[in-house]
């Protein structure tokens, strides 16, 4: 449902855009929901480099 209210505090929200809080899955479905945008387009997925590679 696009359009709903953000409940969270800008200053919240900027330390999760500046990564100095790390943001919860369940927080970042509702500030998807409430921006209408997929919830993985929030996040950056960075490659592990321990990664188990199949052969």
């Amino acid at each position: 449902m696009a359009g709903k209210r953000l409940v969270f505090k800008p200053e919240r929200v900027y330390d999760f855009i500046e990564n100095k809080r790390v943001m919860p899955l369940k927080i970042a479905i509702s500030i998807a929901d409430s921006i209408g945008c997929d919830v993985r387009a929030l996040y950056e997925l960075i490659p592990n480099d321990n990664e188990v590679k199949g052969d």
